[in-house]
């Protein structure tokens, strides 16, 4: 009896737990799962998708999620990054687009479009927003380099102003913002103008084939004047070689002129103080980046140059001035010819006006 009450209730309770245990067929699925994730790894992660304004379909990169990664500077935001358990395209993982840099000046100052160019890696497009309005998207130049144009319509829009820049690929983006400043004349005035000091004339600019200015002078250094020349924008009137303005020589004194020869390179005509307290004049030819080139004219203590012209051929005349050893001061003439051979070096030239009164005759005197 006993025997048979314990079948009849291990009965009903086998029968009572089989309505709601899971069938065999549940039990492998959820183990092939699980072994599927496994084998995957766990630290996989998807691909943002881009959010959408609210209509089915209609993505936009706006929205993007930006995310600080840790291994980028503060100045830029970016989604994901470039691992191999990243975002994918095709099975392919993504990588994440860089802005390299932004050519853009610090101060406009002048009307019309400015140039912008944008250096990437892994990009694919490159958008830009002025101050939150949209721009045309930038070109492809090719080897990350993307290129277009910033609006500027004159002293209208002068002040502070933000360029945001936004390199993308898929899913992925990088943004940078950009501050510059406009700083644009009213209409009809100067773009750029530099007041030099009186007396001072036109022998220390000279203007390049491209409308840029070639300046030169002295900049104090150590408390005490140096030759120097610099390069200056025709557009906006911003220094244009990396080292600024370059000083020619380190001991005290000026370029008093300069000239440019056919093919862009620059003669400049300076005096300088020796170390025995003499003033020595140096005529120097530079590249067209304001280094020496290795050619000078022969030059002596005692004379003072004040003018240079290039010929055709690629030399150069200059004038000045010399003690003629009679109480009296002689033009000084300094030649060197398209070979860079030196003519002739401080050649005195003196005139004796005709004298007429009190005198048996005429007398000139001419020395060459």
């Amino acid at each position: 009896m006993l025997r048979r009450t314990a079948a009849a209730i291990t009965l009903t309770a086998l029968a009572a737990c089989s309505g709601h245990a899971p069938a065999w067929a549940d039990f492998a699925a959820h183990d092939a799962a699980h072994d599927s994730e496994m084998s995957e790894g766990t630290g996989s992660t998807a691909a943002v998708p881009p959010t959408t304004d609210g209509a089915e379909g209609s993505a936009t990169t706006d929205a993007l999620p930006m995310t600080a990664a840790t291994s980028e500077p503060e100045d830029t935001a970016t989604t994901g990054g470039p691992t191999s358990d990243g975002p994918t395209s095709g099975g392919e993982p993504l990588l994440q687009p860089r802005i390299l840099a932004v050519d853009m000046p610090a101060t406009v100052h002048l009307a019309g479009p400015v140039d912008l160019e944008v250096s990437t890696q892994d990009a694919s497009r490159v958008r830009v927003k002025l101050d939150g309005v949209e721009l045309d998207e930038l070109v492809d130049q090719g080897g990350g380099v993307f290129a277009g144009t910033v609006p500027c319509f004159g002293s209208v829009d002068n002040g502070a102003h933000t360029l945001d820049v936004i390199a993308a690929s898929d899913s992925l983006a990088d943004l940078r913002a950009v501050d510059f400043q406009v700083a644009a004349p009213p209409a009809g005035d100067l773009a750029w103008a530099i007041p030099y000091p009186i007396g001072s004339t036109s022998r220390r600019v000279v203007v390049t084939a491209e409308g840029d200015a070639i300046e030169v002078g002295a900049i104090e250094v150590d408390g005490a004047p140096r030759p120097s020349i610099r390069k200056r924008s025709g557009k906006n009137g911003a220094e244009m070689w990396a080292e600024g303005t370059i000083v020619l020589d380190s001991r005290e004194g000026s370029v008093d002129a300069v000239a440019l020869t056919p093919d862009g390179r620059i003669w400049v005509a300076m005096n300088v103080r020796q170390a025995d307290k003499k003033w020595r004049p140096r005529i120097l030819l530079l590249d067209a980046e304001g280094h020496e080139t290795g050619v000078e004219m022969p030059t002596e203590a005692g004379a003072t140059v004040r003018g240079i012209a290039a010929d055709d051929a690629g030399g150069f005349f200059a004038v000045g001035f010399a003690g003629s050893g009679l109480g009296d001061m002689d033009f000084a003439l300094w030649r060197m010819n398209g070979e860079h051979v030196a003519v002739f070096s401080a050649k005195p030239w003196d005139y004796w006006p005709e004298v007429t009164k009190n005198t048996s005759s005429a007398t000139s005197r001419s020395t060459w």
